[in-house]
């Protein structure tokens, strides 16, 4: 699936998603296979974002993901989070979609 088969607000979710941890390179958790950093993909790809490309996710995190700050949320977080905790990251998704929407619009339509 292409990136323009999403809206915008689902991709913050995905964005916030990979700024939950501030102390890691979000790489370390998205790349390497140990039992938390593939806990914590299969959270991402199951709950969030689950038919983005491989090449698009990382397109996104790179430009993204080492630049903004992160939540309050850690690793440990994204875990044991359940439907309704899914829910309110995706109402802080949208608030910090304010910030990245002209951004975002740009790298999906610029992307070929």
């Amino acid at each position: 699936m292409n990136i323009k088969d999403y809206d915008l607000r689902k991709v913050a979710v995905y964005v916030l998603a990979g700024l939950l941890n501030s102390q890691k390179n979000i790489d370390y958790y998205l790349d390497k296979s140990y039992e938390k950093g593939e806990r914590v993909e299969k959270f991402v790809l199951d709950k969030i974002f689950p038919r983005l490309d491989y090449l698009e996710r990382r397109l996104i995190l790179h430009k993204y993901g080492k630049e903004r700050e992160p939540d309050n949320l850690f690793v440990a977080d994204i875990l044991s989070l359940k439907e309704d905790d899914v829910k309110k990251i995706e109402q802080a998704a949208i608030k910090k979609l304010a910030d990245i929407k002209d951004d975002l619009e740009s790298l999906i339509n610029n992307k070929h």
